[in-house]
């Protein structure tokens, strides 16, 4: 049996009798891939949906750690708090970089994600909208110039965050 931290409880068991893992995709609350018939209908089968909270918000041992973002040149501070505050561009690509640093055999590696950063070819003046966005969802305060929010409008398109679109076309109206 191993011991692994919950948000809810502190801790929780794990058994190892585990014979299938699905992935759910963020925010949702459904295996991905489909489980195999076989799996199902086996009565020694128990599956299990693991998560660990602390770990996909970056909260364990690095909770204070900021998330360097380097976007056109310019270089944005964050935290994994934020960034997963929304799916976005910016989520799927945090998550894929720290699955690498997670999977890593490595220290190297370890040091590695956090002396490196994200790089985006970017408008560094639009993302400070996207961050606002991330930290203060529906309550940020967009531009009054109509042209500035269609810019907006643009770069939400790039960074996947459907809210913020939404946020932008009702604000041109």
């Amino acid at each position: 049996m191993h011991k692994i931290k919950s948000h809810l409880d502190s801790k929780f068991t794990i058994k190892p009798i585990l014979k299938y893992l699905g992935k759910l995709a963020p925010g949702s609350t459904t295996v991905t891939r489909e489980v195999p018939k076989s799996v199902l209908a086996s009565k020694k089968t128990e599956i299990q949906l693991i998560v660990v909270v602390d770990s996909a918000l970056g909260l364990e041992d690095n909770k204070g750690k900021p998330v360097k973002l380097d976007i056109g040149g310019t270089i944005f501070h964050t935290t994994p708090t934020t960034i997963y505050k929304y799916f976005s561009r910016l989520k799927r690509d945090f998550e894929f970089h720290r699955e690498f640093h997670i999977k890593s055999d490595s220290i190297e590696h370890y040091s590695l994600m956090y002396r490196d950063q994200l790089f985006y070819d970017r408008d560094s003046e639009n993302f400070r909208y996207i961050l606002n966005f991330l930290r203060d969802g529906d309550n940020m305060k967009l531009p009054k110039n109509r042209e500035k929010v269609e810019e907006i409008l643009e770069e939400a398109k790039f960074w996947m965050l459907k809210e913020l679109e939404e946020l932008c076309s009702r604000k041109k109206m």
